[in-house]
């Protein structure tokens, strides 16, 4: 009997001794599978943000002829970016960028304190997550539209229901504004690169893509081009009533203006509108081959209204080469506003250039759309209401040539590993 007692008793301390055993180890392999299923959902984010910084990286260096400092930059932003937006941001982590300008890409590396728990007290085992991501370009992004403002909010602004799609070039805002960059309310932003000196407005799905922030200022390429001479007057206060008329090459003093249906058509050459503006209104048309415009003086600038019709391409040489409007800039007064209204400015060849003024296309204008190339290059860049306006920039198929700092060939970047 006593031996009976016995054995039942050891039987139930074997029972509790298995029980703990297999309690234990269940608790063990769902602390080793949690702590897996957190380190590769860390693994994941951190992988992302590796392929993010690696592909703006590359774009920032084919852009700035690859600096290392720049796509540095870039990528570090885009990493930090990234990593705030999980549940791993306290987390210490080093980045690492090479640029490699034979190969055309950019490395990323990233390592980070793991957040497991577990499995971190295992021997041998590291307690580090790190990812990395290689991303190349096949060539030199060019630049075809830049807001120079330095400070301003919105100086790069895309409202209602517009949209601005830049074929093959790259986007820049020069602002150090937290909202230097803004598309809101239904507008679309679609370019190779949207870059901002700040930061930007609007939700993710606005740009295509997303912008990256903090990006270096981007020079004014165009501003050691000489502005052209001011000869004299050809014609003063000039108002063009119906019919067609032809126009020579020269300086209008006080401006051109146009009443009713006009046709105006435009001998090859610089036009320069001297203290006045070019005010083209009506169901006009305003049309020319190689011709380029120069704004000077008092209240120089211009305004395309709603019915009018614009064909224009740039001068394939000399001073206004490539250029189709060029602000003085020189003028000390207040920023002026250069407008766009027309139905149709689909034939626009060369660079709208004002320095200090602000560009402001509105209503339902087509620009850019029948264009080889274009580009905008403006102290600000107000798009709202409605525009639809399409860069394109297939120089190689234009005999206007594109200014130094503006061209490049057509970068794309992809992950290469």
């Amino acid at each position: 009997m006593r031996s009976a007692r016995n054995f039942a008793g050891n039987n139930s301390g074997n029972i509790a001794i298995t029980s703990a055993f297999s309690l234990m180890m269940l608790m063990t392999a769902g602390a080793v599978s949690i702590d897996y299923s957190v380190m590769y959902n860390q693994s994941s984010r951190l992988q992302e943000a590796a392929d993010h910084a690696a592909l703006s990286a590359v774009k920032e260096a084919a852009l700035e002829g690859w600096k290392g400092r720049s796509a540095g930059q870039v990528a570090s932003l885009m990493i930090s970016t990234k990593l705030a937006n999980t549940r791993y941001a306290t987390l210490p982590y080093k980045e690492a960028v090479t640029v490699n300008a034979n190969a055309n890409s950019v490395t990323v590396e990233i390592k980070q304190k793991t957040a497991g728990y577990f499995l971190d007290s295992l021997p041998n085992r590291s307690p580090y997550v790190t990812a990395s991501a290689t991303a190349r370009a096949t060539g030199r992004t060019s630049v075809c539209i830049i807001a120079l403002h330095p400070s301003d909010s919105n100086a790069l602004s895309i409202v209602g229901k517009s949209s601005l799609t830049a074929n093959g070039c790259a986007a820049y805002s020069n602002s150090l504004s937290s909202a230097g960059m803004a598309v809101l309310k239904g507008a679309v932003m679609d370019t190779t690169l949207n870059c901002t000196a700040g930061g930007y407005k609007g939700s993710a799905g606005a740009y295509r893509p997303e912008p990256v922030t903090d990006c270096p200022v981007v020079d004014d390429p165009l501003a050691d081009r000489a502005q052209p001479p001011v000869g004299p007057c050809v014609a003063k206060n000039l108002v063009l009533k119906g019919g067609t008329h032809t126009l020579q090459p020269g300086t209008y003093c006080g401006g051109i203006s146009t009443k009713g249906n006009v046709n105006v058509k435009l001998q090859p050459g610089v036009y320069v509108i001297k203290d006045g503006m070019l005010n083209i209104s009506g169901n006009s048309t305003f049309a020319g081959e190689n011709v380029g415009f120069f704004f000077t003086g008092e209240e120089a600038t211009f305004t395309f209204n709603t019915a009018t019709t614009l064909s224009l391409t740039a001068p394939r040489s000399g001073d206004l080469a490539g250029i189709l409007f060029f602000e003085d800039r020189d003028e000390d007064d207040d920023e002026r506003d250069f407008i766009i209204k027309s139905k149709d400015a689909q034939r626009m060849v060369g660079t709208i250039y004002l320095k200090r003024g602000r560009l402001a296309v509105s209503k339902e204008s087509k620009y850019g759309q029948r264009s080889e190339w274009s580009a905008i290059i403006a102290n600000r860049i107000d798009i709202a209401n409605g525009p639809d306006l399409q860069i394109n920039s297939n120089y190689a198929a234009s005999k206007v040539p594109a200014p130094a700092g503006i061209t490049g060939k057509n970068a794309r970047s992809y992950l290469s590993n």
